[in-house]
């Protein structure tokens, strides 16, 4: 199943991986990619992940550099809730700290 998922991955997959993988981030694919592909074998072009560091939790400093450094590629654009987008001609990603969400008082 993983050889047919890697015929699917944008072009600019592996350089931006390993950009991310340089910067000491270990990308986790989430969202839309990886359910599409598991319930239908086909992905879209909004690249979801979430982004773990390997010795440190979220700094708005790394976060930054990371930004400049995706710069290279297209277009970068600060989110809501410290979400990075990086806009291509065919693919957009998005990249996430992690973090936990809760519905807030009054949801059971």
């Amino acid at each position: 199943m993983w050889k047919n998922f890697t015929k699917n991955l944008p072009e600019s997959f592996p350089e931006i991986w390993e950009t991310l993988s340089k910067e000491g981030f270990t990308p986790i694919l989430i969202g839309g990619v990886p359910r599409d592909y598991l319930l239908t074998g086909t992905v879209g072009d909004d690249w979801d992940m979430e982004l773990v560091h390997q010795h440190l939790s979220f700094d708005t400093g790394l976060w930054k550099r990371l930004a400049k450094s995706l710069g290279a590629f297209g277009q970068v654009q600060f989110l809501p809730f410290d979400i990075i987008r990086l806009k291509l001609k065919t693919v957009t990603y998005e990249f996430s700290a992690p973090r936990s969400e809760s519905l807030g008082p009054g949801w059971a």
